[in-house]
């Protein structure tokens, strides 16, 4: 598993969810990953969801990591989540 070419983590967002704000993710360092905005001009319980995923993104990947240090997968759930993280940490 390489290292990470992410921001590094822990990312937050920065904002209110008010009606069309955009809010930021940022990095610790207060770097704006990127801007969201809500999908119709307010913002539903599906688009502060999928903020929050985008937020938690570097600390998911590190608990899959760590998770797959565990020897108790089977070959598929181990091959999949290699993939999901070759996924996460392509550069392209």
């Amino acid at each position: 598993m390489n290292d990470p070419k992410h921001s590094a983590g822990p990312w937050k967002i920065d904002g209110q969810f008010d009606d069309d704000v955009a809010v930021s993710i940022q990095a610790p360092s207060g770097f704006d990953i990127c801007e969201i905005y809500p999908l119709m001009g307010k913002w539903s319980p599906e688009d502060i969801a999928n903020a929050r995923l985008m937020e938690n993104a570097p600390s998911l990947l590190r608990m899959l990591k760590a998770v797959l240090l565990n020897d108790s997968f089977s070959d598929t759930t181990r091959a999949e989540a290699l993939a999901t993280i070759a996924a996460a940490e392509a550069t392209q």
